[in-house]
């Protein structure tokens, strides 16, 4: 650069617009996840399938919705005994939530309707 100045590039970092916490704290067994909250649920579902409480853990299993639409809920898997809110028997799919936008709202009413009896259980972030 002629005459010897140096030039300080100033930026701030930008902030995703939910508050979301660095890679790194969000990862586990080599997947990262969308939230600390939603990677602390799947410590916790893990345990359970080590234990034999839950069989058959499916990490974003994707539900279509009419006019090539689709619903990506966190988790879902089956209960073999009592688990956390739910009873043996039971299929469980779960949405780690902490801010619940217009079209999550609209797209689980749409899930619920279309393939009833199952239900999304929100575990709150």
């Amino acid at each position: 650069m002629a005459g010897g100045g140096s030039v300080t590039f100033r930026h701030k970092l930008k902030r995703h617009k939910f508050g979301v916490s660095p890679a790194d704290e969000r990862t586990r067994d080599g997947r990262v996840f969308d939230s600390k909250a939603e990677a602390r649920r799947y410590d916790l579902l893990m345990l359970a399938y080590r234990e034999g409480r839950i069989t058959y853990p499916m990490l974003q299993p994707r539900f279509q919705l009419p006019g090539h639409a689709d619903y990506k809920a966190d988790f879902m898997f089956c209960v073999l005994a009592n688990f956390d809110r739910y009873e043996e028997g039971d299929i469980a799919i779960e949405d780690v939530k902490g801010h619940r936008t217009q079209a999550y709202k609209t797209k689980k009413r749409a899930v619920e309707k279309r393939y009833a009896p199952l239900a999304i259980t929100e575990i709150p972030a």
